[in-house]
């Protein structure tokens, strides 16, 4: 699902995704350096984005708008 959401291709939007990991039965989270990285990329980015995260069996996406 990760890669999937990841290879979005919808104008005018730009696509990035961070993959959770199951931490234990139910509960999903992030490493901080996905994080820290994710965010970089947010600030350098301009427009619309899709913003998604997303295990290997399920995702969110987010439409941001950046001015």
């Amino acid at each position: 699902m990760f890669e999937i959401l990841g290879a979005i291709q919808l104008a005018p939007f730009q696509s990035l995704a961070i993959r959770s990991h199951q931490l234990g039965p139910g509960i999903g989270g992030y490493r901080p350096k996905q994080l820290f990285a994710l965010l970089s990329q947010v600030e350098q980015a301009k427009g619309h984005l899709l913003v998604s995260t997303a295990c290997r069996c399920h995702g969110v996406i987010t439409g941001l708008k950046r001015l």
